[in-house]
């Protein structure tokens, strides 16, 4: 019996690591299109699954990794600059750039953050997000 119950607490074990890595949340980030030479803004939307919340009272932030063609005009993103801000249960990071020459594709914004539900909140560090830029 003792076995069988070390079995299942080991198991228990095993599995949590996985289902802390689920995903708590989606991302929404619309394309940003910038003229080459110019500079803008995107905005790159944290929604927490059902019952859960972006956590405000974490100190948030965010980095952008430069690519050939953009770059972000800020070294971090946080909560405390106001690049980051909580709108009902979500999270929102206002990414400003600045557009080096013609190109498209992904740039990757990682991040540190939590996700909370009522009863446990989740930190989240080195979250790699996605967002598509195209430069004209």
């Amino acid at each position: 019996m003792r076995k069988i119950l070390l079995t299942f607490c080991l198991s228990l074990i095993a599995a949590a690591p996985a289902f802390a890595a689920d995903k708590q949340y989606t991302v929404h980030a619309p394309a940003a299109n910038l003229k080459a030479g110019g500079q803008g803004s995107a905005a790159l939307t944290i929604k927490p699954i059902t019952g859960m919340h972006f956590n405000k009272e974490f100190p948030a932030k965010f980095t952008v990794e430069a690519t050939a063609f953009v770059k972000s005009s800020k070294d971090a993103l946080t909560a405390k600059a106001g690049d980051v801000k909580v709108t009902g249960n979500d999270g929102i990071v206002t990414i400003p750039l600045q557009a080096l020459a013609a190109g498209a594709g992904p740039i990757t914004v990682t991040g540190n953050f939590s996700i909370c539900s009522a009863e446990q909140c989740y930190m989240l560090r080195g979250e790699k997000l996605t967002l598509q830029v195209a430069v004209k």
